[in-house]
Formats: structure tokens, C-alpha cells, sequence
């Protein structure tokens, strides 16, 4: 009994682990985004009635980051059990 429930731990874990991944790439995604906007913005190729896309972006990187926090919690909680 003790041995399915460990598989099961460690399948979780292994899921969590691929969120975290899966996570940390989009952010990296959304990151390029801001920094692309910025130079954008910079240069005058976007005015200032379209800082909603930014306002958009940064929103996504905070929802990404908070998820990548909750799963590494959920993860080293898993792990102390």
C-alpha cells in the first residue's frame, strides 16, 4: 500500500515539476513581450493610448510568477510528507 501511495506522490511531483517548466517558458515569453513593447514605446512606434498591452502583459508575467510560486510551495510540501 505504502509503495502506490509513494508512486502516486512522486507522479505528482513530477506533474508539479512540469508546470513549473511549462510556466517559467511562457514567462520568458511574456518577458520578451514587455521588452519588445518597451523599445516599441521607446522609439515612438506605439503611443500612449495603447499602454493597455502593456498593462496586459505585465498582469500575465505577475499570473505566471504567483503560479510558479504556489507549485514550487505545493512541491517542497509533497516532499516533506
Amino acid at each position: 500500500m505504502k509503495k502506490a501511495n509513494e508512486c502516486s506522490v512522486l507522479d505528482e511531483l513530477d506533474l508539479i515539476d512540469s508546470h513549473i517548466d511549462s510556466k517559467t517558458k511562457y514567462r520568458k515569453i511574456v518577458q520578451a513581450a514587455i521588452a519588445q513593447w518597451v523599445k516599441d514605446y521607446q522609439s515612438g512606434a506605439i503611443q500612449v493610448n495603447t499602454v493597455n498591452d502593456l498593462r496586459i502583459l505585465i498582469n500575465m508575467d505577475a499570473e505566471l510568477q504567483r503560479g510558479i510560486l504556489t507549485n514550487n510551495k505545493m512541491k517542497s510540501n509533497r516532499k516533506r510528507k
